[in-house]
């Protein structure tokens, strides 16, 4: 029955949400391609088991090497975990088993003083720890063993999140601009040669200024998707592409009241950001997209950190709330922790110990075993989900 309640409802999305994409498929455009959304302002509430195909639950060892605090963020190469609290960044395979602490924090040499953002360079199976106070970037080994270090210019230490393009490119988001560090750059490329970093601006900065406080806004600003780096820009609703040589704008996002337009900016172009936060509130404005992830040829668009809209080239759905039933939680379709840009959420064990009567209620294998040997004093449960087509 829950099978043939979920075809008929998933017939349904495919009924009531469409996607109109101007896309030409002989030759390259550098237009930009308006999104719309069939009924922008009627997004979908509904389980998780109709969009997933699978949810793999991966319980964190606990021992005295990786007591976690509270996730900061999580990512994945293939069976291997990366998981960041606000203490350092652990490895784990995939049963949830530790492997290694990724470098170390402290003074030495091959230390990091503060991890503001990592990222994996999954083809040379190494992790990039940003290190702006110190102006470095710690490259480490999967093992966890110190591998080079990049210097950054100081002009540029202050990146808020980085991708590894491929062998001798980096790409950089910056926050919005503070009167500390104010670079009037949003996004960089940052090119590796030798054991230092020469900056490129590939997009300026928005205009909104935010004080001596830094704003990312954006918890994950990049993306590849079709051959192209996708990326996103605090308080807009638009794309932008770079193919390795150029940045050209790539989708315009058609739903009302998810950002200012020029002309609001325009006629407070004075307001410090949080003052600027609360009139957008106040007019029923959002803040943009705010993440932007994509996998399997399938790319999702955080609105708002509210809603998400998800598209496969063809169709296009705007989702709201996400059940998960089992649990009598609602999640977000593209990081139910709040805490990767691939699928990836987490419980804590706390949570789940408190939903044991819960689990036998439901049914679900898979929580009935972990309620049967969790403990509240354990490491956080990660769950990864595999996203259907649309």
């Amino acid at each position: 029955m829950k099978i043939h309640k979920h075809h008929i409802i998933r017939n349904h999305l495919w009924g009531i949400i469409l996607c109109s994409l101007c896309l030409s498929c002989q030759q390259k455009t550098k237009e930009v391609t308006d999104v719309r959304v069939l009924h922008p302002r009627e997004a979908i509430e509904t389980d998780i088991d109709v969009l997933t195909d699978s949810i793999a639950y991966i319980p964190l060892e606990t021992s005295d090497e990786c007591l976690l605090d509270n996730i900061l963020s999580a990512k994945r190469d293939g069976g291997c975990y990366f998981v960041q609290d606000g203490k350092g960044l652990y490895a784990f395979d995939g049963t949830g088993r530790f492997l290694n602490e990724i470098g170390r924090r402290g003074n030495g040499p091959e230390e990091y003083l503060y991890m503001d953002c990592y990222a994996l360079d999954r083809t040379n199976k190494l992790v990039y720890v940003v290190s702006n106070v110190q102006k470095k970037i710690f490259r480490y080994t999967y093992q966890g063993k110190f591998h080079s270090a990049l210097y950054v210019d100081p002009h540029d230490a202050n990146i808020a999140s980085l991708t590894v393009c491929n062998d001798s490119v980096l790409l950089a988001y910056y926050p919005l601009p503070n009167k500390a560090a104010d670079s009037g750059c949003a996004y960089a490329r940052l090119d590796i040669a030798g054991n230092r970093l020469a900056s490129h601006k590939l997009i300026d900065a928005v205009t909104v200024h935010s004080g001596a406080i830094h704003y990312p806004l954006l918890y994950h600003p990049m993306a590849f998707f079709q051959g192209e780096w996708l990326m996103i820009v605090p308080l807009s609703n638009e794309v932008y592409a770079y193919d390795g040589r150029e940045i050209t704008g790539k989708y315009v996002i058609d739903v009302p009241d998810i950002a200012a337009d020029k002309a609001f900016w325009q006629a407070h172009k004075g307001l410090e950001f949080s003052e600027a936060h609360s009139l957008l509130r106040e007019k029923g404005l959002g803040l943009g997209i705010t993440a932007i992830a994509a996998t399997d040829g399938r790319l999702l668009l955080s609105l708002n950190n509210r809603q998400t809209l998800a598209w496969d080239g063809k169709s296009c759905r705007l989702i709201d709330n996400i059940l998960m039933p089992d649990v009598g939680v609602q999640t977000e379709l593209l990081s139910g922790g709040g805490c990767s840009d691939d699928y990836l959420g987490y419980f804590e064990a706390s949570f789940l110990c408190s939903r044991k009567e819960q689990a036998k209620e439901s049914g679900n294998p898979t929580f009935l075993r972990l309620s049967s040997y969790l403990k509240e004093e354990d490491n956080h449960v990660l769950f990864r989900k595999k996203i259907l087509g649309f």
